[in-house]
């Protein structure tokens, strides 16, 4: 589902078959020094990714993950 677009940008919610590509950032050491600050395995970033797309529909939700 797109959440917004530029003529530069889409911005859409996460689904699960971003996994690849979540995973890829995720497990890039340079990219996670800005947020954990340590990489996870794939398994784990399964887990994380599910947790977020999950979040979408909380009612509480007072954020929102972009990819």
């Amino acid at each position: 589902m797109m959440i917004f677009d530029t003529d530069r940008l889409r911005v859409r919610k996460l689904t699960f078959s971003d996994i690849d590509d979540f995973h890829q950032m995720q497990s890039n050491l340079k990219v996670m020094q800005y947020a954990t600050g340590k990489v996870k395995s794939f398994e784990e970033d399964k887990k994380e990714l599910s947790k977020l797309i999950n979040k979408y529909t909380e009612l509480s939700n007072d954020f929102w993950i972009l990819l």
